[in-house]
């Protein structure tokens, strides 16, 4: 049992001491002081929240967040307890490692997707650990190389196919949606379907990209102004450089940003816009929101030079 704590207790050094020794503050408020309080009024009023696993959603549908909290710690004892009952009479630790592990994601502040993976990497190495037996030290060297080596060839290979190099953001599908970062809202323009509306004067699109090469930025958009007014104006940063200033005017069309090569970034791009001024359409006849928005945005397309 000692040897056991003394492991999990340096791994947790081992992974968080530089970062305590580097910025205790920052990682204060990284780890604890900004983390609860964004969950809980963030996250626990998106609607999304219920379709991930577990009870933090369904508890958040029905506006039992101060239950959740006393869910997870009820829950987890539960686990702990009966584990320890089965461990006396001589059951396998790992099992009970991965249902500890499995009830302590189902019940915490935001039960996102990926922290799933890490029960069934758990599940899947207790499977090995329990029927392939001891194993040789130098196999188990090999494996690992081989592990990280296999690892490695799908970070390199995987987003050279799942991201395009000039990809296309249709605000008008879920899938497109899921690039807008900040500043946006969902909402229709008169005459149009969905589009993405910049409520404020500025906004963050992010658009995943394999390719660094030189290329456009084009989006079809609309100025929210009133008919026969001075177009509004929009300027561009990709990945915190100006890209340029252009424009728009009332009715859609392009408006198209020259972004050269060595602004982009091979992963994930962060494009941001920002506008002069802010109108609700219903005031200028675009349709009945009442918020103050700058720009309809139905489409962003990475093209060809």
């Amino acid at each position: 049992m000692a040897n056991a704590i003394g492991i999990i207790l340096a791994t947790i050094a081992a992974l968080l001491v530089p970062f305590l020794i580097w910025d205790p503050q920052a990682l204060w408020y990284g780890m604890v002081g900004v983390y609860s309080p964004v969950i809980k009024t963030v996250i626990w009023t998106t609607p999304d929240i219920v379709r991930t696993i577990g009870v933090t959603g369904w508890l958040s549908s029905h506006q039992l967040h101060r239950f959740v909290e006393v869910t997870q710690v009820a829950v987890m004892a539960g686990v702990y307890v009966l584990a320890w009952r089965a461990l006396q009479r001589g059951a396998a630790l790992l099992p009970w490692c991965v249902l500890a592990l499995l009830a302590f994601s189902m019940t915490t502040l935001w039960p996102v997707y990926y922290l799933f993976f890490d029960v069934l990497w758990l599940l899947v190495s207790a499977a090995f650990a329990l029927t392939l037996g001891r194993v040789a030290p130098r196999r188990q060297i090999a494996g690992w190389f081989a592990l990280l080596a296999s690892i490695a060839a799908l970070v390199a290979v995987v987003p050279t196919i799942a991201v395009p190099r000039f990809p296309t953001l249709d605000f008008g599908t879920q899938a497109g949606r899921r690039a807008l970062y900040k500043g946006w809202l969902v909402s229709r323009l008169e005459g149009t379907g969905p589009a993405a509306l910049i409520w404020g004067r500025e906004a963050t699109i992010a658009i995943p990209r394999s390719s660094k090469s030189a290329a456009s930025i084009v989006l079809l958009a609309e100025g929210v102004v009133a008919e026969g007014s001075a177009p509004q104006v929009v300027s561009a940063l990709l990945n915190g450089t100006p890209i340029g200033t252009l424009p728009a005017e009332r009715g859609w069309h392009e408006l198209r940003f020259h972004a050269p090569r060595e602004l982009w970034i091979a992963g994930s791009n962060e494009l941001k816009l920002y506008c002069a001024s802010t109108t609700p359409p219903v005031t200028v006849g675009l349709g009945e929101d009442p918020r103050h928005v700058a720009l309809g945005v139905r489409r962003v397309s990475v093209v060809i030079e």
